[in-house]
């Protein structure tokens, strides 16, 4: 039995993606000093110990799909350094579920592909520096791109709507991500001139 056309490069990238994503995690907890005491986190970090609750600035409260495992542990007891190597190693969890998200819910493994990318050139010079909304906002928004809809119309719905969850995760973290949006939408709208392609 032959695998499909896409079969082959969709492990690949699966493949890719996990070593990456375990490289960074083991970096994340590592380094979860550097990466957590500057910025926005000791912020969240000390609301999150001295009220005990999930922390939301702005109403920006996309950070609760990463926040939930810090706050798990801090009610478990755990100690101040151990919530913040969470904290730390939960934002790179977290960007595997949008990776996974777009390899499996999308079917967009273009999407995949350059949520690793981002994180190697954009981020990888600034890896102890990126627990912002700014970077979030932009990478939650990648998925997006090579998004095809080329399936059945039921199909199409399901992705469409997947699609406007991953648009409002993105703002709500940060409205930069419009910018990216903005770029990902027309880089379609121009890619998408082949009559056998539908974006």
């Amino acid at each position: 039995m032959q695998n499909k056309p896409g079969a082959d490069s969709r492990r690949l990238i699966l493949i890719l993606g996990f070593i990456f994503f375990f490289i960074h995690i083991v970096f994340a907890l590592l380094y979860f000093k550097e990466r957590m005491l500057q910025e926005d986190a000791p912020f969240y970090i000390m609301k999150m110990v001295q009220q005990g609750v999930l922390v939301c600035e702005h109403n920006r409260f996309s950070v609760f799909l990463f926040q939930w495992m810090p706050l798990l542990a801090l009610k478990s007891g755990a100690s101040l350094q151990l919530v913040t190597a969470i904290y730390s190693v939960s934002i790179d969890i977290f960007l595997l579920l949008v990776f996974l998200f777009s390899v499996y819910a999308l079917k967009n493994t273009s999407g995949a592909l350059l949520i690793i990318l981002f994180l190697c050139l954009a981020l990888g010079r600034d890896f102890f520096v990126p627990i912002t909304e700014y970077s979030l906002a932009i990478i939650s928004a990648l998925p997006l791109f090579g998004l095809s809809f080329d399936g059945s119309i039921k199909n199409e719905k399901k992705k469409l709507i997947l699609a406007s969850f991953l648009i409002i995760v993105a703002i709500n973290f940060h409205p930069v991500s419009c910018i990216a949006i903005g770029f990902i939408i027309l880089y379609e709208l121009l890619a998408s001139q082949k009559p056998t392609r539908k974006h």
